[in-house]
């Protein structure tokens, strides 16, 4: 994980709106900030006109494993929200890169003789997968795939929606027996629907390298290689008159910090119905502002 910021004081606000002429752009997270899975979070898309009206640029950074970008822009529209395809800078953007760096670095070579004479990866994720001239070329090992999976080179996980304990204990099992590179495509433990905290790849796969002592490579937020793709599209505006506003203390306000930009904490997503300056003084990781919503 990035180093933790250095301390500091919370200012309230009652939302973006409030300090919004302090910066030259935004970057939004998604979920816990715009929505919450299906539903719109009401104060989404004021704030989102707000910003537009503004002209200034802004970018959602999304963790977002689940779907590709046109998914991602229907479901962003049926929420009653717009955007372009260039400004969603979802983790796997990075993929190719990784999948380059992990075959030009190498690894431990691996038990199964398959693995000395072809490079196919496996995948864990749902259909339709997310950069498909990539992924179509892995073995999926959802849905009954995990049977092969001493044959594959490494492994990616973008989303844990189909992916069961037992699927988990069989992957542990292969990887203790023959070390492999595991990427995984959103860093997130958990995301806060309405109920119920939901498990992510990142609590999964933080599990397997407990497990088996594979160090993942994380894409996506709160590492610095996905900020730098995001703010390296918004030209030379100062990282520090930049702001992003997220939900969570651990990926939005750290990866931000560790970038150099501002962040908003807002208190519709992971610290719904809890206490977040309490929350932020605990994990040691403070935003600059913090409000009820965006």
């Amino acid at each position: 994980m990035p180093a933790k910021p250095p301390p500091r004081t919370a200012r309230r606000i009652s939302g973006l709106a409030e300090v919004l002429d302090q910066f030259d752009a935004v970057i939004f997270d998604n979920f816990g900030v715009l929505s919450l899975g299906d539903p719109a979070i009401d104060a989404g898309a004021p704030a989102l006109a707000a910003v537009r009206r503004s002209g200034k640029p802004l970018r959602i950074l999304t963790n977002d494993g689940a779907k590709g970008i046109e998914a991602m822009l229907a479901d962003h529209h049926g929420r009653g929200y717009v955007f372009r395809a260039e400004e969603i800078i979802p983790g796997y953007r990075l993929l190719e890169r990784a999948l380059a760096r992990s075959l030009s670095t190498g690894h431990p070579p691996a038990e199964p003789p398959a693995l000395r004479t072809e490079q196919v990866w496996g995948v864990i994720g749902l259909d339709p997968l997310p950069l498909p001239a990539l992924t179509q070329l892995m073995i999926p090992l959802t849905g009954g795939g995990i049977g092969q999976v001493d044959t594959v080179a490494g492994v990616v996980f973008f989303d844990t929606g189909d992916w069961r304990d037992a699927d988990q204990q069989r992957l542990v099992a292969s990887l203790r027996a023959a070390p492999r590179p595991v990427i995984v495509c959103n860093p997130d433990l958990t995301a806060p629907y309405p109920g119920c905290l939901s498990i992510e790849p990142g609590w999964s796969v933080n599990q397997l390298a407990d497990s088996t002592g594979v160090e993942p490579v994380f894409l996506g937020k709160p590492f610095a290689a996905i900020y730098d793709v995001a703010l390296g599209d918004l030209g030379d505006i100062p990282r520090e008159r930049i702001i992003a506003v997220g939900d969570t203390p651990h990926t939005d306000v750290l990866g931000a910090h560790a970038a150099g930009i501002k962040s908003l904490l807002v208190e519709t997503g992971f610290t719904r119905g809890r206490d977040a300056a309490a929350l932020m003084e605990q994990a040691g990781i403070v935003a600059d502002y913090v409000a009820a919503t965006v």
